[in-house]
Formats: C-alpha cells, sequence, structure tokens
C-alpha cells in the first residue's frame, strides 16, 4: 500500500529538532500544534515538499491532517506496548540522548560549541567499561555498519554531551517534549501501521462501489497538441567526421538555436491556432512546428492518459473538452504554449492492476479515518490556517505532455 505523507514527514520532524508545544504533550489535556508553531516547522521544511501542497487550494488542511494522523500513530503506539517491547528500548534509549543533545544545542547557543575532550572519553569508558558493548547489543543492526569502531567514541561523546543536557533540565522543555515525542512515533510507525493494517479487509463489493461513484476519477483522454517551447532547444547533433577529411577537426560545432521570447512563443502558437481554426490541418502543423519530440513525428498524438498525469493547467483543459473539440486559446505552462485538441475520451473497465490500485486506497482512506478517531480520541490539535513561506513560486507538478 502506498505509504502516507507523515511517513516522510517524520523523518524531517526528527532532523530537525522538533517544533515548540504549546504545553507539555503527554497526558490528559492533549496535543496542540499551533499556527505558529506550523509556521516554524515549515520553514525548515524541504522546499520540494511544500510545493506540493501550495498547488492544492486544500493544501493546507492536508498538511495538518496528516501531521495530526502521523501523531495518533505515536500515541497508538504507546497504548499497544509498543515502546515498551525488548526490541525497541535500545532504540529508544539512544533516541533520547540525540533528542536531547539536539534541543539542548538549539535553546542554548553556547551548547554548540562544546568540546568533549579524549580525556574525557577514556574517563567515560574506564568507568563504564561495557558501555558501547551493551548499545551494540541493544541495537545489533550496527554491529556491520561501516566505521562502527571510529563510532566508539561518537557514542561516548553522545552520552557526555547528553548528560549535560539533563543536568540544564533540557528534558523539561517543551521543546524536547515535543521533538521526543515525534521520535516515539518515528519508532511507532513500522510496528503499528502493519496492525492497522491487518485490521482492514476491502471486500470486492467496495470495490466495484467505488469504482462506481469514482469513474470520473479513472477517465482517461486521448488527446493531440503542438507545443511552442520557451525552454532553450536541445543543439543538434554534429555531423559524423570524414577520418580522411583533414578539415573534419576544424569543423566547429553547430550552434545551439536560441530560445523563443514568451511573447515570441505565444504569439507564434496564436497563430498557428487560428490556421488550425481555419481549416489547416492539426498534425501537418504538428509535425512542422511542435518542440515536443515525443509526438510531433505522430502529428501531436498524446495517446491516452489520465487525470492528474499530465502538468495541472495542460490537464485541466484536456479533461475540460469533449471528443473532437480543441481548446479555443492557447494553454500555458512551464514548457510553453500549448494547442490542445481531444481525440477521444473513455473509462477503462476494472483490471487486475486497477483492483488493486483501488483496494490500496479504500484500505487507505479507511486507515486515515482510523487514524483520525484515534486523534479525537486523544485531543490532537493540529492549526491549518498556518502560512507557507515565501521562495521559489511552486513548480506544476505532473509530466510534460509527450513524456515517456
Amino acid at each position: 500500500m502506498k505509504k502516507p505523507f507523515f511517513i516522510v514527514v517524520i523523518v524531517m520532524l526528527a532532523a530537525m529538532g522538533g517544533l515548540v508545544a504549546q504545553r507539555k504533550v503527554a497526558g490528559p489535556q492533549g496535543i496542540t500544534i499551533t499556527k505558529q508553531q506550523m509556521e516554524y516547522f515549515l520553514a525548515k521544511f524541504p522546499a520540494e515538499e511544500i510545493n506540493k501542497y501550495k498547488n492544492d487550494p486544500e493544501g493546507k488542511k492536508k498538511f495538518a491532517d496528516q501531521i495530526r494522523q502521523f501523531l495518533a500513530i505515536g500515541q497508538e503506539g504507546q497504548r499497544r506496548g509498543v515502546l515498551s517491547q525488548a526490541d525497541v528500548k535500545g532504540k529508544l534509549e539512544f533516541a533520547r540522548k540525540q533528542v536531547l543533545v539536539d534541543t539542548w544545542k538549539q535553546l542554548v547557543p553556547e551548547a554548540k560549541s562544546v568540546v568533549i575532550s579524549k580525556e574525557e572519553t577514556d574517563k567515560f569508558y574506564k568507568d563504564n567499561p561495557n558501555a558501547f558493548t551493551d548499545f551494540l547489543n541493544q541495537n545489533p543492526e550496527m554491529k556491520n555498519r561501516q566505521g562502527v569502531d571510529q563510532f566508539k567514541n561518537t557514542y561516548a561523546e553522545l552520552c557526555l554531551l547528553s548528560t549535560r543536557a539533563e543536568a540544564a533540565k533540557i528534558g523539561d522543555k517543551p521543546e524536547f517534549q515535543f521533538a521526543w515525542m515525534i521520535r516515539q512515533s518515528q519508532v511507532a510507525v513500522d510496528k503499528v501501521l502493519p496492525e492497522l493494517e491487518k485490521q482492514i479487509k476491502v471486500e470486492d463489493a467496495e470495490v466495484k462501489a467505488y469504482y462506481e461513484s469514482h469513474k470520473t476519477d479513472y477517465e482517461e483522454v486521448k488527446a493531440s497538441h503542438i507545443l511552442i517551447s520557451t525552454n532553450p532547444p536541445t543543439p543538434p547533433p554534429p555531423p559524423p567526421a570524414d577520418p580522411k577529411d583533414p578539415k573534419a577537426k576544424e569543423a566547429k560545432p553547430a550552434e545551439t538555436p536560441k530560445a523563443l521570447t514568451k511573447e515570441e512563443a505565444r504569439k507564434k502558437a496564436e497563430d498557428l491556432l487560428k490556421q488550425i481554426q481555419g481549416g489547416a490541418d492539426f498534425a501537418k502543423l504538428a509535425g512542422e512546428n511542435s518542440d515536443d519530440p515525443g509526438s510531433k513525428t505522430q502529428g501531436g498524438d498524446l495517446g491516452f492518459f489520465k487525470k492528474g498525469q499530465m502538468v495541472p493547467a495542460f490537464d485541466k483543459v484536456a479533461f475540460s473538452l469533449k471528443p473532437g473539440e480543441m481548446a479555443p486559446t492557447v494553454v500555458e505552462t512551464q514548457f510553453g504554449f500549448h494547442i490542445i485538441k481531444v481525440v477521444e475520451r473513455r473509462v477503462p473497465p476494472i483490471d487486475k492492476p486497477m483492483e488493486k490500485e483501488i483496494q490500496d486506497t479504500v484500505k487507505q482512506k479507511q486507515i486515515e479515518k482510523l487514524l483520525d478517531r484515534i486523534a479525537e480520541d486523544n485531543r490532537i490539535s493540529v492549526a491549518a490556517d498556518f502560512t507557507f513561506p515565501k521562495g521559489e513560486e511552486a513548480p506544476e507538478m505532473g509530466m510534460p505532455p509527450g513524456h515517456p
């Protein structure tokens, strides 16, 4: 089954040291993540992940819901006793030290410059001769890791730094409390999610009912297009050299054609559109003018594609047209300007791949409902009125038309 977005989120949360919780995050009061906390988190979140949500009108809600569902998995893990299992305790002990030190360095600038000397690490192992062996026994996957011998010194430094963080009462800080909950949830996901999946069985009748009520989601269109690109053209390949020709080595490579400006590309596309509207042959003009090498030799034919397969602007227009219709204006995407014509529309019957896709979709939705109930029972609240950070304009997602 396709893993939810929060599986990606947990890695980023753990790596960034967590957020600032409104209150201590454990206990009957529940968990509340505020607008300010979400914005603090998003400021450190990878731009490519944020961009997936910026173009979606429901992006903020989806983002917040998935954080909430992830936190629910952590709470469910605690309820099931996952975090007290023998094979988990060692991982959590090590993780707690990491979170303590990360949070200490985040909150106390002076902590970033603290250096542990060799004398201190030597004394640590003199006082705790079995510490590293115990760590490896609790985390057996580390034994065969490359550089494990060098890690022995790093582990001693981590232990000593975490002791100083404890002495500074970092364990009492809400920043640590939330970051620690995130790390515990990270451990719980791999144990809890498979168990939740086992609880859910999708019957054939459910698959059929979902297909019947979501037919438009599986609809495909067959379309043709002419692309007038605003991107730099690919330079032509050099002609094969004749080894007997003494001037072959002196031959200069062919110059790369200049890209059209946005205004030039728009004008060319609009001129071609007028020609087609006046009766010119679409396929002929596509072969002579289109900058999409994948479809121009086919008269602009893209074949069948599903919703969401192309970039949004192209996708929206293609699925708004009836068979035989052509878009009345050119369509702009980050690839340039398109003339779009729809040839055919169809809803394919259920086959084995589609059946599996629907089963996964139905199961995912049921798991999300279950997690929402768990989040409600645990009073988990995540604000959805935050503002995405400014930065580069979010690119359109999806394949460019003509992409193989």
